[in-house]
């Protein structure tokens, strides 16, 4: 069930029956348009449905439809379809969609959004442009007065800074008024801060200075650690007590703000370094430390959940371990990540996360199996992985280990046992 007198059920038809006197009153407009005339010129001073309390800004969003102002909005922003579909896959910058509104979602401390207004009269009409928002905030609309030409366009610069506010979700408005005439929009702005996945650190040598004389050197640094290309904004304000005296690298604005804009190349990925080198121990046999051999078949796999380990920059605590010679770090979830065929890596096709001493088609039906423990020399350990299994469709026992360090850092050797070394595979086994 739901209410009749509330919500979409009401709300719809309300706004559909408007956009069609929109639509008849101006033809020619777009549907973009017309939400642009319903949105920036509805009224913001509504209340929740005990019709005393304030509404809230989700209760509020654009306001409520005034077809007193709607039909002569002076002003509308549109915006294609083929932007929107490829906003799908741009989200960095689907904040600059020409939409009636603002919204951030991810704002570090400062984020711009950049704006259309078209002019829909026969008369050049001029535009004060300012932004409201909470205390520590600031929403600052550039240029702050717009003089539009009948039929022309203008563009509009939102600028949202909160350097010091606490992480959480917060709104605010862009006023749009008329100069010598009474017509009132606005566009609605919400904005989530927290760090974006790029983030800006800043550093002041000293922290604190004396007053009148003293001097700090403040250096900003902007790393992306990302796997796709930015182009990061940096912003240093300082307050109304401190005075700029000079920037390296970067612009100066008046003598309270520094910035500077660079594009950051993406870092690539992790990647083990493999060499030739000596290991924790030569083979052990760890059925001489106890262990008992787990029972494998062919084309199977074991999953263990173990301590926690590194590898390429990631830490796991299950390891998945394959018939045919190889471990998948964070377990196997299924037949893909069980494979005959030595990849060729990089590859992004399952199996990811190989760690394979033996890649091969190996069985273990007949052979002893898989055997795993964790092994000591008294300050580091050592999760060993052993596998005795023969090479499919033979009595070819290939005996070898991995050793994988528990100690916090990406330490991975494999040991063969010299009595059963792998060498080639048979003739037509990958």
């Amino acid at each position: 069930m739901y209410q009749a007198i509330a919500g979409t059920s009401m709300s719809a038809p309300h706004v559909a029956g408007s956009a069609a006197l929109l639509f008849a009153l101006h033809p020619g407009w777009t549907p973009g348009q017309v939400k642009s005339a319903l949105e920036t010129t509805a009224k913001t001073s509504v209340t929740k449905q005990d019709r005393v309390t304030p509404a809230d800004p989700f209760d509020t969003g654009g306001g409520r439809i005034d077809l007193t102002k709607a039909g002569d909005p002076g002003l509308t922003f549109d915006e294609t379809a083929a932007n929107f579909t490829a906003s799908a896959a741009d989200p960095l910058n689907r904040i600059d969609l020409n939409l009636p509104s603002v919204n951030a979602p991810t704002m570090p401390g400062m984020i711009t959004a950049k704006r259309t207004v078209t002019n829909v009269t026969n008369r050049t009409l001029v535009f004060t442009a300012s932004g409201t928002t909470v205390a520590g905030a600031n929403i600052t609309v550039l240029p702050p007065l717009l003089t539009v030409a009948p039929g022309k366009s203008a563009k509009l610069t939102v600028v949202i800074t909160a350097p010091e506010l606490p992480d959480g979700q917060y709104f605010g408005q862009v006023n749009l008024r008329q100069v010598g005439g009474d017509r009132r929009l606005h566009l609605p702005v919400a904005f989530f801060r927290q760090e974006g996945a790029i983030p800006v650190e800043q550093t002041c040598a000293p922290s604190t200075i004396a007053r009148n004389t003293g001097e700090s050197t403040c250096t900003v640094t902007v790393n992306n650690s990302t796997l796709q290309d930015a182009e990061v904004t940096a912003v240093s304000t300082l307050n109304s007590r401190l005075r700029l005296n000079g920037v390296t690298g970067a612009t100066q604005v008046g003598s309270q703000i520094a910035t500077a804009r660079t594009a950051l190349a993406a870092r690539q990925p992790d990647r083990p370094g493999i060499a030739p080198g000596t290991g924790p121990s030569p083979y052990l046999p760890l059925d001489a430390f106890g262990v008992t051999p787990t029972p494998i078949g062919d084309e199977q796999a074991l999953n263990f959940t173990v301590p926690a380990f590194t590898f390429a920059g990631k830490t796991y605590t299950r390891i998945g371990v394959v018939s045919n010679g190889y471990a998948v770090a964070g377990g196997t979830t299924g037949s893909a990540d069980i494979e005959v065929t030595p990849q060729t890596l990089p590859d992004p096709a399952r199996p990811n996360g190989v760690l394979a001493p033996y890649w091969t088609d190996l069985d273990g039906t007949g052979a002893p199996g898989v055997l795993a423990t964790i092994l000591t020399d008294g300050t580091s350990d050592w999760l060993v992985v052993e596998w005795r299994l023969n090479v499919f469709g033979t009595t070819d026992l290939k005996v070898f280990q991995q050793w994988i360090g528990l100690n916090g850092t990406e330490d991975i050797t494999y040991t063969y046992d010299p009595a059963n070394l792998p060498g080639e595979p048979p003739p037509g086994t990958a």
